[in-house]
């Protein structure tokens, strides 16, 4: 199948192709106005509880034995719904940063809250690290 943009272009003129792409902006609008609002959940949540618990929360849900059962299973570990969560509001919510003593090699991007660092690493895969920060040293606590 080969792209054509002139086709596209006519289709996007005639009545049918307008109140299709109306509809899709409008489903991509809803979209970002529900992450919006679950982000704002997670704002208030963090002002009502301690984020270093939370950390600890999700530590211990991706323990060694989470890790081996994602092996078992034939991929990757990879973050939970929760971890999944945290990390897309810090994206949303946050500006990435540099920091020269972590590595960054394929890194995307690295965002820090609360005494912790995030980093993203896009490569032929792709997967978070998650370290601990102590005055200038970084402990690296998770990888998924």
């Amino acid at each position: 199948m080969t792209f054509n943009i002139t086709k596209l272009k006519e289709h996007l003129a005639t009545p049918e192709g307008k109140k299709e792409c109306k509809e899709f902006f409008e489903k991509w609008d809803n979209k970002d106005k529900l992450s919006q609002a679950r982000f704002d959940k997670v704002d208030k949540y963090f002002e009502n509880n301690d984020f270093n618990a939370f950390m600890q929360r999700i530590l211990t849900e991706h323990d060694e034995e989470y890790i081996n059962s994602c092996y078992k299973r034939g991929c990757e570990p990879y973050p939970n719904q929760k971890l999944t969560l945290l990390l897309d509001w810090l994206q949303d919510r946050y500006q990435s940063i540099h920091i020269d003593k972590l590595d960054s090699d394929f890194l995307t991007g690295t965002w820090l809250y609360n005494g912790y660092v995030f980093q993203l690493f896009v490569g032929q895969g792709s997967f978070w690290r998650l370290h601990k920060r102590d005055g200038d040293k970084y402990e690296q606590i998770l990888q998924v």
